[in-house]
């Protein structure tokens, strides 16, 4: 309840303020180290300077887009209610951290408050983000990862409404399928992840084909052996009379796949 509540508000509100204090923060400081000068040229040439400019653009980058993608779903009238907790807190937290790498280049000149400083006043209103609407530590720990565990796993949502069925007898039949579900969904995993681990993912399903088939089920099923050989993309060598296929790696002209030093 609380989580369907505040999904509309915190995809819009909180991430909408974060990208505009980002993006103000990278205007300013980006303006202001092209201004100021020190040892007769601007401390935007400085590599610690250029540094906190660099994170400030790449943060600011990170809370539009993920604002843009999310709002979408309010949209088409969806309640993302763990992606939109998700999207407060690192949205929050990146506009944080822009805050005080703001700060940094400003230097003395956000500090002292008056009307010549522009940035002190929105370094104050930072953890007003930071706590309303669920504040970050609630957000992560209960949210993120409690909620988005629970409706992300297969029967335990289902287990803990069957839990709450007033019909005792209801309850009890819904309880018991989900739990043996749950049960054999553990063991099925468990059974997998050995079998994968010993056949270095051989008979797992890759969603691409050819040369990356092999990399992508292995990284989705399990690491592979440090022992097994590489994988080398061929390239068929058309120079030579017997038309024979090389393996070169890096290539991307065919598709199929081969173990150096063989032909393929």
């Amino acid at each position: 309840m609380l989580v369907e509540q505040l999904s509309v508000g915190r995809c819009i509100s909180l991430p909408s303020s974060a990208a505009g204090g980002a993006k103000a923060g990278v205007y300013a400081s980006t303006a202001y180290a092209r201004i100021r000068k020190q040892f007769n040229q601007p401390v935007g040439r400085f590599e610690g300077v250029e540094a906190a400019l660099t994170r400030m653009a790449g943060a600011a980058y990170i809370i539009d887009a993920a604002r843009s993608v999310t709002s979408g779903a309010i949209d088409v009238a969806r309640k993302p209610s763990v992606p939109s907790a998700m999207l407060k807190y690192h949205c929050t937290e990146l506009g944080r951290k822009v805050a005080n790498d703001a700060m940094d280049v400003h230097g003395g000149k956000g500090i002292c408050l008056g009307p010549n400083n522009y940035l002190g006043r929105g370094l104050q209103v930072v953890p007003v983000a930071i706590t309303v609407e669920g504040a970050n530590i609630l957000t992560r720990s209960l949210m993120i990862l409690g909620q988005g565990a629970i409706r992300c796993h297969p029967y335990v949502l289902r287990e803990m409404n069957a839990a709450k069925l007033k019909d005792k007898a209801q309850s009890l039949r819904e309880f018991d399928a989900a739990l043996f579900g749950h049960v054999g969904y553990t063991l099925s995993n468990a059974a997998r992840s050995f079998v994968m681990a010993a056949t270095l993912a051989r008979f797992s399903d890759a969603p691409t084909d050819g040369a990356r088939a092999a990399i992508t089920s292995t990284s989705t099923s399990s690491a592979r052996s440090s022992r097994s050989p590489p994988t080398w993309r061929c390239s068929r060598s058309v120079a030579t009379s017997s038309r024979r296929s090389t393996c070169r790696r890096g290539s991307a002209t065919c598709s199929r796949r081969c173990t150096w030093p063989r032909w393929c």
